[in-house]
């Protein structure tokens, strides 16, 4: 996801207006699917470069408390004891897993992610967040407002959704749509508050 900028301008971009020009089509998936390390060298010092500074200054994440910004150190919210979100993972696999991705030192495992496509990288960042954070109500609240959540029980009431919908333009080419029936996920998400 983050190399198909960099990719569009230095691989298809031109590749787009030759075909336009002369009519012949060109692989366009292929050269956006293709891995980073079967790039030519331009691109992928592009690419890594783009990832790096979409990391370090654009990218975040949205909680219920505050956007994260990934590119910098992890910091506790309020109310957060780091000592107690980092003692010791008493469950054997998970600790394993754990520590395949963290080093025992908090303040490098908090640190900034530099590329996010690094999987060690961005996999240290989600074990080092999942820890801080874990212990925080505000990310088990309900996911959805008052309104919202009386929408989903009057949908749900009204029974199964319909198997597919026709489709809308006869004589093109037939697709069938789907409605998903939330309805199995929506009963395991308390939607009241106060039933907590």
């Amino acid at each position: 996801m983050l190399y198909r900028p960099v990719r569009w301008l230095s691989r298809v971009s031109w590749r787009s207006l030759r075909s336009l020009v002369t009519r012949r089509p060109f692989p366009r998936f292929r050269l956006f699917s293709a891995r980073h390390e079967d790039q030519p060298w331009l691109t992928r010092v592009l690419e890594d470069k783009w990832a790096s500074l979409y990391t370090r200054h654009l990218f975040a994440v949205r909680t219920p408390l505050s956007d994260i910004k990934v590119g910098r150190p992890l910091t506790p919210p309020a109310g957060v004891d780091m000592t107690l979100a980092w003692r010791p993972i008493k469950d054997e696999r998970v600790r394993k897993l754990a520590e395949e991705f963290i080093p025992e030192d908090v303040e490098t495992a908090t640190a900034g992610v530099a590329n996010w496509v690094s999987y060690p990288d961005r996999m240290r960042f989600i074990v080092a967040y999942f820890r801080t954070y874990q212990r925080v109500g505000a990310l088990y609240d309900v996911p959805f407002a008052a309104e919202a959540a009386e929408g989903l029980r009057a949908e749900m009431a009204r029974g199964p959704l319909p198997e597919s919908l026709p489709a809308p333009m006869a004589g093109r080419s037939r697709r069938r749509l789907y409605r998903f029936d939330f309805a199995p996920f929506l009963e395991a998400i308390p939607l009241d508050p106060s039933r907590k």
